[in-house]
């Protein structure tokens, strides 16, 4: 008869069933940091292109709207910057019967709080051929938002670097640079006023 146990019968010694856990453990846990590292990298450059999204899409707007407009009826501040606008609410541009000139239609303010940048519009009343003075960006505190365009500006000018052709400097810093949020872009641009 043969013995039961023989030496290659015979199990896992505890020693090696803890060093193979341990082992295990460590394969584990790399593992683990390796994808939650992956995750954060992930939700980063999410946010990223996010706020890059957010930052092309208010200067365009910020851009055809400017353009749409004359240079002396653009008035800017630290609150943000107002122009007058022909375009009217289906998209169209009205003339005046008489002068065959624009009427213009609305007042457009992008309006900064110091976090936030909003689209605001005031409607001229009735649209005019020479609307009279911008009002001033701050004026546009009380005037309710069209649009919210974005929650993560941080900075926000424009002024005007020449007269003859008229061109307007527009600065917008967008994001976070902080340890929690360390994305962010700042966008330039010149834009000339056609009417």
């Amino acid at each position: 008869m043969r013995a039961v146990f023989s030496k290659r019968n015979r199990g896992l010694s505890l020693i090696e069933l803890v060093v193979a856990t341990a082992i295990l453990s460590l394969v584990l846990v790399s593992a683990f940091q390796v994808l939650a590292e992956g995750l954060r990298f992930l939700r980063l450059n999410q946010l990223a292109l996010e706020t890059q999204r957010s930052g092309l899409s208010i200067m365009s707007r910020i851009g055809t709207g400017m353009q749409s407009a004359r240079s002396d009826l653009i008035e800017n501040s630290p609150e943000g910057l107002v122009f007058a606008s022909p375009i009217k609410m289906d998209g169209t541009v009205e003339f005046d019967s008489a002068s065959q000139e624009i009427l213009w239609q609305k007042w457009v303010c992008f309006h900064f709080d110091g976090e936030a940048l909003t689209l605001r519009e005031q409607r001229i009343v009735p649209p005019a051929v020479g609307p009279g003075v911008p009002p001033s960006p701050t004026s546009f505190g009380s005037v309710p938002i069209s649009k919210n365009l974005s929650n993560e500006v941080s900075s926000f000018s424009a002024s005007q670097t020449s007269s003859s052709p008229p061109l307007w400097y527009v600065h917008i810093t967008l994001g976070s640079m902080t340890n929690e949020q360390q994305y962010g872009m700042e966008l330039e641009s010149e834009i000339a006023p056609r009417n």
